[in-house]
């Protein structure tokens, strides 16, 4: 099977550390589990509690840069902004686990991402 997140995430201007970390961090403010025991939990070697704050932090500016890249390409008229409710509604509605059709479906997504930008 294949992780539409992880796709998803190839094409994102956040990083694996980022993007690891912040689900992490979800985790943790859900109750999921402790901070220390998301430390323990990260790929590859634990992170200190400082490093783990700075990379959330990083992510949150990255996921904020991002949605205003978007209002911007929407009010300059790069975007419109029904296309981009509906490319993100098309996301909403695939599989979290895409199994074999993972190419077929990121190939589609590609080609609708390139075509919202109006020039």
């Amino acid at each position: 099977m294949t992780d539409l997140a992880a796709m998803l995430g190839e094409r994102s201007s956040l990083t694996k550390a980022q993007i690891d970390t912040l689900m992490l961090h979800l985790q943790v403010s859900r109750g999921d589990f402790s901070l220390s025991e998301a430390l323990s939990k990260r790929k590859g070697r634990p992170n200190q509690r400082g490093t783990h704050y700075r990379i959330v932090n990083q992510g949150k500016v990255n996921l904020v840069r991002g949605i205003f890249t978007v209002a911007l390409a929407i009010r300059l008229g790069l975007f419109k902004q029904e296309e981009v409710a509906r490319f993100l509604d098309a996301i909403s509605r695939v599989p979290l686990e895409i199994g074999d059709d993972a190419d077929d479906v990121m190939s589609l997504l590609d080609v609708l991402a390139r075509r919202l930008v109006m020039l």
